[in-house]
């Protein structure tokens, strides 16, 4: 009886050390995008080409400029391009689960099926916060689950259905998978709800 009581009362204060570290790590902001210098497009200077002619009429030079490649296609801000989804279902990571595996070996499944791919996965709001502008969404996948299971940086344009969402309500994501780990579970950027 003891023991479960102890068990219980570490459990509880690993979840506030868990739940002070995802705020320290969030409340940070992301400074490398404000440090990031924009370079010019070269490729497109590149490719367009001056020459000097030189009329024989007037002796004067003309420049005249040709390019060799076709005008770029805009789009417009609407259009993204296609996001390839890797996962459905959280339960695709059965190995999250196994109580058996190792650390390494699910972050090395992470790494490999996972890592810089998009999921769509349903879950439950653990919370939803805003910092610095970024909006975070952690997410339960599993009953068991102390706080969260994902920790997903949704996008901004995402606040007017952030606002509707509550704790313990049902949510679908799409979003880049970045990191597992296990103490603070995996995190996503580019967050849209479905």
């Amino acid at each position: 009886m003891e023991f479960k009581a102890l068990n219980k009362i570490i459990k509880i204060i690993l979840g506030i050390f868990v739940l002070l570290f995802i705020v320290a790590l969030f409340s940070g902001g992301d400074d490398s995008t404000s440090s990031q210098v924009q370079e010019p497009d070269t490729a497109s200077e590149a490719a367009t080409e001056q020459k000097n002619v030189t009329t024989s009429s007037s002796n004067e030079t003309v420049k005249e400029t040709t390019s060799s490649e076709e005008p770029e296609k805009e789009t417009s801000s609407s259009e993204e391009p296609e996001k390839e989804i890797v996962s459905t279902s959280f339960s695709d990571f059965a190995l999250y689960s196994d109580s058996t595996a190792t650390s390494l070996q699910k972050e090395s499944f992470f790494d490999d099926n996972y890592k810089g791919k998009y999921v769509t996965w349903s879950g439950t709001v653990s919370s939803v916060s805003e910092s610095y502008g970024s909006y975070t969404v952690q997410v339960k996948h599993k009953s068991s689950t102390l706080v969260s299971d994902v920790i997903v940086k949704m996008r901004d344009d995402q606040k007017d259905k952030l606002l509707q969402l509550k704790e313990g309500s049902p949510i679908t994501y799409t979003a880049k998978m970045t990191r597992y780990g296990d103490i603070l579970g995996m995190s996503a950027e580019d967050g849209t709800i479905e």
